[in-house]
């Protein structure tokens, strides 16, 4: 049967080139059944702005796949190859592997995005989604969503383990920092998360010093309901 979807939900597209990156707060969204047309002018491809969408997408069976997903957050058709992407940005796919629940798409615009598909034991779907834009220092956000079929939840806070992440960024950030004391400019890590392609696990990376080092500090396992620390990892490059 066909399962339509109506959501308002605010989304960094992706990340601007010229600008700083930050993260959106998304907050629980009720699913509406009307559809309101934007009328402004979007910005140039460049600036890739936050965008406000809503969008009807109809699945032929109760089980949305990946694509299925990135369609809906989007709002857009994403096309397989640039050519036959749709305006404005053009998003296509760079990987979709929708056996296992992944997509990597890119656009007109310096920067991806991926996201990838978990199955929740209480029958809810998990969506976690990163984003880079570089230009030319790369910046990475993330965020975690749950569908339940009638909204959408950022469960970023939750579904993570954040207190221990921030405990374990912040010391290897110190080490980091009394290893390479002469690294003056942006002496600070930004969280990079890797969404698997492969398994259910979570890697965390490091990204220090202007993206001169990129490694990883911590893998997460999955149990259907949530994250959990699995290996913290402490050698430095």
């Amino acid at each position: 049967m066909k399962l339509p979807l109506y959501l308002f939900i605010p989304f960094a597209l992706l990340l601007s080139c010229a600008e700083e990156s930050s993260q959106k707060e998304s907050n629980e969204v009720e699913l509406t059944e009307e559809i309101v047309q934007e009328d402004e002018a979007v910005e140039e491809i460049i600036e890739a702005p936050a965008i406000e969408i809503e969008e009807v997408v109809e699945v032929e069976n109760e089980n949305w796949q990946i694509d299925d997903y990135v369609h809906f957050i989007l709002g857009t058709k994403v096309g397989n190859t640039f050519e036959d992407a749709e305006e404005p940005y053009y998003h296509h796919y760079m990987d979709l592997d929708i056996g296992a629940g992944y997509a990597e798409v890119t656009g007109a615009y310096e920067g991806a995005s991926t996201y990838v598909l978990w199955r929740m034991g209480n029958g809810n779907d998990l969506i976690g989604t990163t984003s880079y834009g570089c230009g030319p220092v790369c910046d990475y956000s993330y965020l975690f969503q749950e569908y339940d079929g009638t909204k959408a939840t950022d469960v970023t806070e939750t579904i993570l383990p954040q207190e221990e992440i921030a405990a374990h960024f912040e010391k290897i950030e110190k080490e980091m920092q009394d290893k390479y004391p002469d690294f003056t400019d942006d002496p600070h890590g930004q969280y990079m998360y890797q969404l698997p392609k492969e398994g259910t696990d979570l890697t965390l990376y490091m990204s220090y010093h202007l993206n001169d080092f990129e490694f990883p500090i911590m893998v997460l396992s999955w149990d259907k309901e949530k994250f959990s620390v699995k290996e913290k990892m402490s050698d430095l490059p």
